[in-house]
C-alpha cells in the first residue's frame, strides 16, 4: 500500500508538467503581473532540463479554494474614491476583515486536505512556486500567438478562472480513478467548461522577448497532453530536513563567515566566490540573526538532474548552485573556486560529510544509519570536491574585491566610496581535510525566498530589454553614457510593449514599499542581484530624436521612480552603492524635462544627509542647478540645493555662501525666486501676505494662494505612497499657452507653484541655518 501512495498524486504534492506535444516543461520565469504568462520549452530532456532554477517549472497541488469574499472586497475596492463617503469605508473595511477570514479558512483548508489522494474529474488549483500565484484563464484576452485561442496567465486572485478539473488523456482511466503519477493528463476550466490548457503551435517570439524560443501555454477546446512527474511529496515529519533545491545559507563556523558570490544572471559574476565575515556582536543585535542579504543563498542539486526535489543525504552527488547568478560552483583547472553555467560539467559535483555522527553510547561504535542519513536543518557539514578529492577551506587571508581595486586610489571621487565594511576571507582548496573548515547548513526563510524570487522576477525583462535597445548583452558596472543605439524593427517600442514595461516597473517600485514604509531587506534585492546597474544601463541608451522617443521618456521615468524607492530609508549602503553613477545622473538632469526633474529628484535623496557624498559634490553642480533654475523654475532644483545647504543637521558654510551668492546675488536679474510682501506695501489689502509667481507682476493673496492648491489635490489623483500625482507641463508651454492648459495641466501648475514656494522658504532657512 505504501508503494502504491507513493504513486497517487496528492493534495499539497509540487509537481511539474511535461508537455507531451512539444518535449518540454511548462515555466515561468516573470514574477510582475504585466508579464505572467506561462511559456513552454521544447525538445529538453526530462531529467536535465534546461532550468536556471527547479522553482520556475514547479507548481503546488492545491485543493479549491473559496473566493465571494475576497471577489466582494476587491469590487468594493475599485469603487473607492476620494471623494467616498464614511459609511462606504466602513463597508469596504469590513469587506476586507471577511476577505482576511476567507484567506485564513482558506489555508486551514490546506492544511487539512493536504496529503488526500486527487481522482479523475476533482477540482484543484495550480499554484506556481516561483511567483505564488495560480494559474488563471482569461474569458477577455485572447492568445498573443494564437487569436483563435484565449490567454492564461498567473494570479495571485482565488477565483472560479483558477479553477481546473483534472482529467485522463486516454480512456484507460476513468473520472473516479486515482490520479497517478507519470499519467498523462488534461486539464479542463471549471470556468470555460470544454477548453483545456493547450500549448500553441507557435513560438512567443518578438510577443514576448524573455520567452522568443518557447511555446505558450494558452486554453483551447483542442487540448494538450501533460505527464505529471513529481518534485516531491513532503510530509510533517520532513519539515525540518534539507531538500533538492531548497535555498540554503553555508556558515563556516570557525571564521563566522558565510560563502557568497556576487552577480546576477545571464551575465558575467562581479566577484570570486569568497567568505563574508558576519560575526556576532552583542552591540549590534542585527548580527545575532542570519543575514538577509540573497548573495550567500545557494541550492543543492541532484548530479542526476534537477527535477527531484527529494530529501538530501549525506555523501550523495550534488551540485551547488548560486541563486544570484544562477550558476554552479566548480573547481577550475587553476585549482579555484569558481562558477560555471554548464550543469553536466563534472567539475560541479562534490558531496556533504557530517562532522558529527551519531553514536552508540553503550558499545561506543559509530551507528551505521542508512535509513537516517538525510540532512537536517542547521546541521555541520564538510564539503568535498568528487572529482579531485579536495576540501573546501575557509582562509584567513582577506579577499580584495576587484571592483574597487582600480578605484582606491581615487578617494576624493565618488567611485572611491567604499559601500561596505564587511571582512572578506577567501576561499581556498585543501587536498587534506582540515578539522575546523565545518560549514553549518541554514535553511532560508520562507519570507525571504518569496521576496528574492518577485525581485529575481523583474531581472530578465530588464535584461531583454538592454539587450534589444543597446545590442550588447552585458557592460562594466560603471556602462558607457555614450554606446550606440542598436537599429532594427525589433529595437524599436511600440506603445503596449513600453506600457506594460512601465506597469512591471511600477509593480518593483511598490514591492520595496510596505504599508507606506520601505523596507531594507526588499531594497537590498536590487543591489544582490544587481538591478541598479540593469536601470543604469537601461538610461544610458540614447533616446532623443528616435521613433519612440514619447516611449521611452516614459519607461526612464518609471526607472527613476524605482531608483528613488530604492534610497528611500536610512541604508548607507545602498546609497553609497549607487553614488559611483552620479556623474552620469548629472548629465541627465539637463535633458529632457520630465527624464531631467526625476532624475533630480532621485540624486536629492541620494545625497541627502549622506556626508561622504555631500563632501565630494563640487561647486560646478551648483552652477548647473542654478542654469536649469533660468530655464524653469521647477521645486526639484531646490530640493537638490536645500540637501547641499544643512547634512544630517549640520550646516555647511561653504555650500550656503556660495549658493547664496549664485541664487539670490548674481540671480536676481533672471527672477529666480517667487516674491512676497505685505498688502499695504505694493496697494493691496492691509496686514496680508500676497505672492507673486511672475516676477511682481501680479499679486494673489497667500490664503487663496493656499486654497488653490487645496482644491488642485483633491482633483488629482494619488499614487499608491499617498502622494500626488503630477502631470508635467513644459514650461515653454506654460508661458506662452497658460490658457489653453487642460485642467489636469492647470492643476499640476497650481501644485507645483506651491511647492515650489513651500521649497524656497525651506532653502531660506537652510541657507541661514548655523550662522
Amino acid at each position: 500500500m505504501a508503494a502504491i501512495a507513493e504513486d497517487v498524486l496528492c493534495i499539497g504534492d509540487t509537481i511539474a508538467l511535461y508537455s507531451d506535444d512539444v518535449l518540454g516543461y511548462v515555466y515561468a520565469l516573470q514574477s510582475s503581473s504585466s508579464h505572467a504568462v506561462l511559456a513552454v520549452n521544447s525538445k529538453e530532456d526530462r531529467v536535465q532540463p534546461r532550468c536556471p532554477d527547479a522553482q520556475v517549472l514547479s507548481f503546488k497541488i492545491c485543493s479549491a479554494n473559496r473566493y465571494k469574499l475576497q471577489k466582494a472586497y476587491r469590487k468594493l475596492a475599485a469603487a473607492q474614491s476620494s471623494t467616498s463617503s464614511v459609511a462606504q469605508m466602513a463597508q469596504l473595511t469590513q469587506a476586507k476583515i471577511a476577505a482576511a477570514a476567507e484567506e485564513e479558512d482558506n489555508a486551514v483548508e490546506q492544511r487539512r486536505q493536504k496529503g488526500k489522494k486527487v481522482l479523475y474529474g476533482q477540482m484543484v488549483q495550480l499554484q506556481h512556486v516561483f511567483t505564488g500565484k495560480f494559474v488563471h484563464i482569461s474569458t477577455q484576452n485572447t492568445s498573443p500567438t494564437e487569436s483563435s485561442n484565449m490567454q492564461v496567465t498567473l494570479s495571485s486572485e482565488n477565483a472560479a478562472f483558477a479553477l481546473f478539473r483534472v482529467m485522463p488523456r486516454f480512456k484507460v482511466k476513468g473520472e473516479g480513478d486515482l490520479v497517478q503519477i507519470e499519467d498523462q493528463v488534461v486539464l479542463e476550466s471549471v470556468k470555460s467548461p470544454g477548453q483545456f490548457l493547450h500549448v500553441s503551435r507557435h513560438k512567443f517570439e518578438a510577443h514576448m522577448p524573455v520567452y522568443a524560443d518557447s511555446y505558450e501555454l494558452n486554453l483551447s477546446v483542442r487540448f494538450s497532453g501533460f505527464t505529471l512527474i513529481r518534485r516531491y511529496h513532503e510530509t510533517e515529519d520532513e519539515a525540518n530536513k534539507i531538500r533538492a533545491g531548497q535555498p540554503v545559507r553555508f556558515f563556516h563556523t570557525e571564521l563566522e563567515a558565510y560563502l557568497v558570490c556576487e552577480g546576477t544572471f545571464n551575465e558575467p559574476e562581479v566577484e570570486d566566490v569568497h567568505l563574508r565575515v558576519r560575526a556576532v556582536e552583542q552591540t549590534k543585535p542585527k548580527t545575532m540573526f542570519p543575514p538577509t542579504s540573497a548573495i550567500c543563498y545557494w541550492q543543492l542539486e541532484f548530479f542526476e538532474g534537477c527535477i527531484s526535489g527529494d530529501i538530501i543525504k549525506w555523501e550523495q552527488q550534488v551540485r551547488i548552485r548560486h541563486m544570484c547568478t544562477r550558476k554552479f560552483l566548480i573547481i577550475d583547472n587553476d585549482g579555484r573556486l569558481a562558477l560555471t553555467e554548464d550543469c553536466k560539467d563534472a567539475r560541479a559535483v562534490f558531496r556533504l560529510h557530517p562532522v558529527l555522527r551519531m553514536v552508540n553510547l553503550e558499545s561506543n561504535v559509530k551507528i551505521n544509519y542508512s535509513e537516517r542519513d538525510e540532512i537536517e536543518d542547521t546541521t555541520y557539514c564538510r564539503i568535498e570536491h568528487v572529482v579531485t578529492g579536495n576540501w573546501l577551506h575557509g582562509s584567513k587571508e582577506d579577499y580584495s574585491r576587484k571592483t574597487q581595486s582600480d578605484e582606491a586610489s581615487s578617494h576624493n571621487s565618488m567611485a572611491g566610496l567604499v559601500w561596505s565594511q564587511a571582512p572578506l576571507k577567501k576561499v581556498e582548496i585543501v587536498s587534506e581535510m582540515q578539522f575546523d573548515d565545518a560549514f553549518t547548513i541554514y535553511s532560508v526563510e520562507e519570507e525571504l525566498v518569496r521576496i528574492f524570487n518577485f525581485a529575481a522576477g523583474c531581472v530578465p525583462f530588464i535584461q531583454k530589454l538592454c539587450l534589444q535597445l543597446r545590442g550588447v548583452p552585458f557592460s562594466s558596472a560603471e556602462g558607457s553614457a555614450s554606446a550606440e543605439r542598436k537599429q532594427g524593427s525589433q529595437s524599436t517600442l511600440n506603445a503596449y510593449r513600453s506600457h506594460t514595461i512601465a506597469n512591471a516597473l511600477k509593480e518593483l517600485r511598490d514591492f520595496m514599499i510596505v504599508n507606506s514604509e520601505p523596507v531594507k531587506k526588499r531594497q537590498k534585492l536590487l543591489r544582490n542581484l544587481r538591478i541598479v546597474e540593469l536601470l543604469v544601463r537601461l538610461l544610458q541608451t540614447p533616446f532623443r530624436g528616435g521613433p519612440d522617443q514619447q516611449y521611452l521618456v516614459k519607461i526612464f521615468v518609471e526607472c527613476y521612480e524605482v531608483l528613488y524607492t530604492y534610497l528611500m530609508g536610512d541604508s548607507r549602503k545602498n546609497e553609497l552603492y549607487i553614488a559611483k553613477h552620479i556623474d552620469f545622473f548629472r548629465s541627465q538632469v539637463v535633458l529632457e524635462e520630465e527624464v531631467g526633474l526625476n532624475a533630480a529628484h532621485m540624486i536629492m535623496e541620494l545625497i541627502k544627509d549622506n556626508r561622504k557624498i555631500v563632501d565630494r559634490i563640487p561647486h560646478s553642480y551648483v552652477d548647473e542647478i542654478i542654469e536649469l533654475l533660468k530655464q524653469n523654475k521647477n521645486f526639484r532644483y531646490l530640493e537638490l540645493l536645500s540637501v547641499l545647504c544643512v547634512c544630517d543637521g549640520l550646516s555647511m558654510p561653504e555650500n550656503q555662501n556660495y549658493i547664496t551668492d549664485k541664487w539670490l546675488v548674481e540671480g536676481q536679474s533672471f527672477s529666480l525666486v517667487f516674491f512676497t510682501d505685505l498688502g499695504q506695501t505694493i496697494g493691496k489689502e492691509k496686514d496680508k501676505v500676497f505672492v507673486s509667481v511672475d516676477n511682481k507682476r501680479r499679486w494673489v493673496s497667500l490664503a487663496q494662494f493656499a486654497k488653490d492648491y487645496q482644491k488642485a489635490v483633491a482633483a488629482s489623483k494619488t499614487n499608491a505612497d499617498g502622494s500626488v500625482q503630477i502631470t508635467h507641463v513644459k514650461s515653454r508651454k506654460r508661458q506662452l499657452n497658460k490658457r489653453k492648459l487642460s485642467p489636469e495641466e492647470q492643476n499640476s501648475t497650481i501644485i507645483e507653484e506651491f511647492m515650489f514656494l513651500q521649497h524656497q522658504l525651506d532653502l531660506f532657512g537652510k541657507l541661514c541655518q548655523g550662522s
